[in-house]
Order: structure tokens, then sequence, then C-alpha cells
């Protein structure tokens, strides 16, 4: 667990929010006996490990996915893990907790 790190993925998770809410687009396929069907919704984007994993190019995404747990834990950010059928998870960012001063001063 690195505290640095910690507070990297703190700083950008605030910068993202800091952009207000975002949308994207997504493709939701239902399959069918005869045809799939294919539908447009529009959902919510939030940051991931998998995005901080490209932001933060000196971290691996097992050390992101651990320190983003503990912030988690910790109360500075709420998130949800997420599990691939390939076997690997990330976590989504959904919401930070508190503002930096705060989070500084509970580090």
């Amino acid at each position: 667990m690195s505290l640095e790190l910690q507070k990297e993925i703190f700083q950008e998770a605030l910068k993202f929010f800091s952009q207000g809410e975002i949308y994207e687009e997504k493709e939701i396929i239902t399959p069918g006996c005869f045809s799939s069907s294919v539908e447009t919704e529009i959902k919510r984007k939030y940051i991931t490990s998998v995005e901080l994993e490209n932001i933060l190019k000196n971290y691996s995404i097992d050390e992101i996915n651990e320190d983003v747990e503990k912030l988690i834990e910790k109360g500075f950010i709420r998130g949800n893990r997420i599990g691939l059928t390939t076997g690997n998870t990330f976590y989504e960012i959904t919401e930070c907790l508190c503002d930096l001063d705060e989070f500084l001063e509970d580090l």
C-alpha cells in the first residue's frame, strides 16, 4: 500500500468528477433464437482503475486496484468492483466523499 499512489488516485478521481457528470452511449446486445437485438442506452461514465493505469503509468493494475480498495475501505471514495469473464477485476470509482484537504488531513 502506497500513500503516494493513494494520493495520486484520489487527485485523479477529483479531477475527473470536477468535469461534472459525463454520459456515454453503450450498445446492449440481446441474443435471440433467430436474431439479436441491439439497443443503445445512455449511461453515466465513471473513472476506472483501468483508466487510472493509463494515467499513472508507473503503477500496475494490481497496485492501483489494491489502493482503490483501501480508499473505499477508509471511506474516501465510493466504488464498485467489476469482475470480467476473463477472471480480471477492476474498480469503478463512483464518487469522492471528501475534498483534497480533508483527504490529506486524514491520510
